[in-house]
């Protein structure tokens, strides 16, 4: 069990904040770096559905995905190879909470008190370098006659039927509401939502932790290395939470907690653990219907696969506990999964 990874760290990660924070990117969607794998037999890669429209952001293969207009027909972009991993632009050097991040892990007591051997592990990389994908997103080939499509990067409100405090799974961000079931086809690159639901106003989230568990077998999820810790994958929504309440997401975010540079996973190839664990020293914290976090996934076979969460805890003012799933801690608050079928 790993819920003791935002409890157990909380006092280090206050230490850490008292230098201040600066680098963490305000965003209202995903912008995962990761290759499109819809690669053809002759080596082609089909792009998505989309073109460049207001919003639209690169991702690390040099694809553009689209903002929220998409366009009306796929293209064909020749010469790409099959497991292209390109990094994201490299980003500014590590000042402010990047810096103080760098620093606090040479110490090695805070290492030590981590369970980590240094900054290339639990933080996944020197958050001044640039984002690169730590394991390439596994080629496929799409279904004749299928258009592969890219999930906008714009998050909707979750809008929840139920007035409990749940944490919950939602297929598809860019929807308003919680879709709890998805199809998709074999190609394409999905953008599913992390939401809490109904936080009180008067306990709004100061930090939070969680694992997405699914079938890597039929969706995968790219780690993230280097860059800020908030624009990983999962990727934590700052501009829900507060783009100026100094976020920090540690230990590193993990596509799967087996992908190296990280905390340690459960050894199983065919399980995916998508790992987010973040925090914030500074008060005045959201509260309502939050989409805390995102997480971008490659579709790579056909099949089905259910998304489940654990390790679940929220806490508010002073550390204080909001909720805790599977396990509950103190506060037990429910865990809603989703299912994702591939056509």
């Amino acid at each position: 069990m790993r819920r003791f990874l935002l409890m157990a760290m909380l006092p280090v990660a206050t230490t850490i904040m008292v230098a201040g924070c600066g680098g963490g990117s305000s965003k209202s969607g995903a912008t995962l770096a990761a290759s499109t794998t819809a690669a053809t037999a002759s080596g082609t890669r089909v792009a998505a559905t989309a073109n460049a429209s207001p919003g639209a952001k690169t991702n690390a293969a040099g694809t553009t995905i689209p903002g929220a207009t998409p366009a009306a027909a796929a293209t064909t972009v020749a010469g790409a190879q099959t497991g292209d991993v390109t990094p994201i632009a490299a980003g500014n050097p590590a000042t402010g909470f990047e810096a103080t991040i760098d620093a606090q892990f040479a110490d090695p007591t805070n290492a030590a008190a981590l369970g980590s051997d240094g900054a290339g592990n639990i933080a996944g990389g020197n958050p001044g370098d640039p984002r690169h994908i730590v394991v390439p997103v596994p080629a496929v080939t799409p279904d004749p006659g299928v258009a592969v499509t890219i999930d906008p990067t714009q998050i909707a409100p979750p809008e929840p039927a139920s007035t409990e405090l749940t944490f919950a799974i939602d297929t598809d961000a860019s929807t308003a509401g919680v879709q709890t079931t998805r199809t998709v086809h074999v190609g394409d690159t999905i953008v599913v939502a992390v939401a809490l639901d109904n936080v009180p106003s008067g306990q709004g989230v100061s930090a939070f932790n969680f694992i997405v568990n699914y079938d890597k077998t039929k969706i995968f999820a790219p780690t993230i290395a280097g860059g800020p810790s908030v624009d990983r994958n999962p990727d934590l929504n700052v501009e829900a939470l507060g783009a100026d309440a100094g976020w920090a997401c540690l230990p590193a975010p993990e596509g799967d907690l087996d992908d190296p540079g990280g905390t340690e996973g459960d050894g199983n190839p065919a399980t995916g653990q998508a790992f987010l664990s973040c925090f914030t020293p500074q008060t005045g914290h959201a509260s309502g219907n939050l989409v805390v976090a995102t997480i971008t996934f490659h579709v790579i076979a056909k099949g089905s696969t259910d998304l489940s969460l654990s390790e679940a805890f929220a806490s508010g003012e002073a550390a204080t506990e909001i909720g805790s799933c599977n396990p509950q801690v103190t506060a037990p608050i429910g865990c809603a999964g989703a299912t994702i079928t591939v056509d």
